[in-house]
């Protein structure tokens, strides 16, 4: 159900419906949480399919230029990958969300999303990792 539902996600980016496929690259993480309950309680980590679903999500916003979108998941990302124990993906994810953010303040436009975005979850992700 996840790889389909990011599948969706990715042709409702090529259609350019961005919300859509934010919706859906989130709802691939959410099916992929589920399908891993079981792995979750023989082992107590979280297996990493729901981070992968949401850094594949962030990956393709990027690439389809949708910046705040792609922090939003890249920050979603890193908590699942913190979650799931692997700390280097966490930091990757991470990273992409500060690169977001530090290439949005080299221009006025980036300036101003920001400044809409400062509250967000991948705002604070980005802060947090900084400090």
């Amino acid at each position: 159900e996840s790889s389909m539902l990011c599948s969706y996600a990715s042709m409702s980016l090529q259609h350019g419906a961005v919300r859509e496929a934010v919706r859906a690259f989130q709802e691939a993480a959410a099916a992929a949480a589920c399908a891993g309950r079981g792995e979750r309680s023989r082992t107590g980590a979280e297996p990493p399919g729901a981070a992968r679903a949401l850094e594949v999500g962030a990956r393709a916003l990027l690439e389809a230029g949708c910046f705040q979108e792609a922090a939003e998941l890249a920050g979603q990302s890193a908590k699942r990958w913190r979650v799931a124990g692997c700390p280097a993906e966490q930091g990757a994810m991470l990273n992409v969300v500060a690169c977001i953010h530090l290439q949005a303040v080299n221009t006025k436009e980036g300036r101003e999303a920001l400044q809409g975005s400062a509250a967000s979850p991948a705002a604070r992700a980005a802060r947090g990792h900084r400090a």
